[in-house]
């Protein structure tokens, strides 16, 4: 989802305003390079944001190497890390706010609300300025001097060429964070494949994970056993789980592979399988060329994949969806070292319910539980 923010520099006679629209995943790091960025500052300074949630005393986010005390009148007040908080946990309806202090110095106040969450455009490179008020005064300058003038229209256009030119610093962390996100993925693809879990598990036995973060239902499958590609398939939701179930049922009752080609084009899953190098595409083959985990067996290199309606042929994985195949060969492991202590896990056609892995709040971990079998008739 989008964030529809309002920008305001408080306490000046010149209230510059810019509505930008970011990503509800924006750290609060990148936030700051985003306001640097849409006021043509430099970022400098020290800076400290402040902001309050359901009813919670104000915490302080900002950089934590810095001794931010500076702006909390000699208070010692603990500061969250600005690279790991995104402002989606902290802007959860329109009308929430943040307050954003640049350069103790001057000490420039903006405030930050939320105006509106809305559905992400996939053309469009956030973040945006959609809407810009009143130039910026010159950083320096507590008597707000202006930079220069400009008419709405221009105004926008001139933050929107400073948001593309401050598009790297922007995003420097997050790419440093993709690149960690991604080194993961590719060790427990590569340990995934050395426990060989199709050896404990068949393409029948299906289990759940419920994503803490989002609720969201995954349905996991092991493929491998039988004359099947080794890896690992995961259907995001019940419908598109009902959906794969549906074009099993008519390839068994009818062999109909028209109308269970057409139940599968509507389902929405995670790949993973495995093949030789000579197999991996070029954009597969960069992916492991430019992260450190190495994979001896040149016959066994992972390849992921999206599958979703929205699109005709497999796509490779997005930010959200390689979180989620994480946590499916993290909990996939989990569950054969279960396995092995005694753990049975039901056959899909079987049973009545089927085994889910959920989170407690309570341990800090993940724990067993149940689902009931989901049936198409």
């Amino acid at each position: 989802m989008v964030y529809v923010l309002k920008m305001k520099l408080k306490d000046t006679a010149y209230p510059a305003e810019r509505i930008v629209h970011v990503r509800k995943e924006t750290s609060f790091r990148q936030l700051h390079h985003i306001i640097q960025a849409v006021y043509d500052w430099h970022g400098g300074a020290a800076h400290i944001f402040t902001s309050g949630r359901n009813g919670i005393e104000p915490r302080w986010i900002g950089n934590t190497s810095l001794k931010n005390e500076r702006f909390m009148d000699g208070e010692s007040i603990p500061v969250l890390d600005e690279t790991s908080e995104q402002i989606r946990d902290w802007l959860n309806q329109p009308g929430d706010q943040l307050i954003y202090r640049y350069n103790p110095q001057q000490d420039w106040l903006h405030s930050v609300e939320l105006l509106e969450i809305i559905e992400p455009d996939e053309s469009i490179l956030y973040p945006v300025c959609v809407e810009a008020f009143h130039d910026s005064p010159l950083e320096t300058e507590p008597n707000g001097v202006l930079q220069e003038a400009h008419a709405p229209e221009e105004l926008v256009t001139f933050v929107n060429e400073s948001l593309k030119r401050s598009l790297s610093i922007i995003n420097a962390d997050e790419a440093k964070n993709q690149d960690a996100v991604w080194e993961q993925l590719l060790l427990l693809s590569r340990i995934y494949y050395e426990e060989m879990p199709w050896n404990h598990l068949s393409t029948e036995q299906v289990f759940v994970l419920v994503d803490p973060e989002t609720g969201t239902t995954l349905f996991c499958s092991v493929s491998g056993k039988q004359e099947d590609v080794p890896g690992l398939n995961v259907y995001i939701g019940e419908e598109s789980f009902s959906q794969v179930l549906e074009s099993s049922a008519l390839l068994e009752a009818t062999d109909d592979t028209l109308q269970a080609a057409f139940a599968l084009n509507r389902i929405e899953a995670l790949g993973l399988v495995y093949k030789t190098e000579e197999e991996l595409d070029n954009e597969d083959l960069h992916l492991l060329e430019d992260h450190s985990v190495l994979f001896s067996n040149r016959q066994a290199l992972p390849a992921f994949s999206s599958i979703s309606p929205d699109h005709s042929v497999p796509m490779k994985l997005h930010t959200d969806e390689t979180r989620w195949m994480i946590l499916a060969l993290e909990q996939t492991l989990e569950i054969i070292d279960l396995i092995k202590k005694g753990l049975e896990v039901p056959v899909l056609q079987e049973a009545s319910v089927m085994l889910a892995r959920v989170y407690s709040p309570e341990y800090d971990q993940f724990i067993n539980s149940e689902m009931k079998v989901i049936r198409r008739h």
